[in-house]
């Protein structure tokens, strides 16, 4: 962890995906804001995030993303709640980084929240990444040798990436053929696009893995696509809560 880029008092932003009491795959979005309490080379300590008043229980072994605001930037990591505790009258927990702290640039910060049906393949090792489209993308597998095809959810997307959901563990490292549908009630746009694997950590409560995918070789069109639907999903949602 590069600790130049922390003080104490930072704030962090903490996008945790809770199971619904049903115990079903289905969650429920929780976000929250606290702050850095002390900190070494692989672990934050923060303050429990309070709601109302009210101290907010993240369980132990609960994984999550967090946004580290520092003075150099907005910084994104996947980390992992290891231990809850008390320090006097401060409520602390730990927080183990399981991913490096990655920069946001600014078109890639705003990450949309959605639930979208996405296949993928596993690329061999160093994949020639040419242009592809849904005409070629049969030749293209077969010339790779690669043809088995995996499903998951993808529960984020911004123009640099995605955050996906799936029972299919995958290499850190690994290049991925992702396929996916971006769809609003007025357009639908088809998606294939190459993405590299930031991480790949296993969700020890809902039992499935969590992948977390950066775009490789996109092209500004197919970037504004993802742009132009994040937006109208924003405003389609701003619209429905003022009724």
């Amino acid at each position: 962890m590069n600790a130049s880029l922390i003080k104490c008092g930072n704030k962090v932003e903490l996008n945790i995906e809770m199971p619904k009491p049903s115990y079903t795959y289905e969650t429920v979005e929780q976000k929250h804001v606290t702050s850095i309490y002390d900190f070494d080379e692989e672990n934050l300590i923060v303050y429990m995030p309070m709601k109302k008043g009210k101290i907010i229980l993240i369980p132990n072994g609960m994984q999550m993303e967090m946004t580290l605001h520092s003075e150099k930037g907005l910084f994104k990591a996947t980390a992992v709640v290891r231990e809850r505790y008390k320090k006097g009258n401060i409520f602390l927990m730990t927080l183990e980084l399981k991913s490096p702290l990655t920069k946001i640039q600014r078109r890639d910060y705003y990450r949309c929240a959605c639930s979208i049906t996405c296949d993928f393949r596993v690329m061999s090792d160093n994949p020639a990444l040419v242009p592809i489209s849904w005409e070629t993308i049969d030749q293209y597998m077969e010339d790779a040798g690669t043809s088995e095809i995996y499903s998951g959810t993808i529960l984020d997307i911004s123009g640099g990436g995605v955050r996906l959901h799936c029972t299919k563990e995958v290499e850190k490292g690994r290049t991925l053929l992702l396929s996916f549908c971006l769809e609003n009630p007025h357009n639908m746009t088809e998606m294939l696009l190459f993405g590299k694997v930031l991480s790949s950590t296993k969700d020890t409560i809902l039992s499935i893995f969590e992948e977390r995918i950066e775009f490789v070789q996109i092209s500004e069109s197919e970037r504004e696509k993802i742009v132009k639907f994040i937006f109208e999903e924003e405003r389609r949602a701003r619209s429905l809560r003022k009724g």
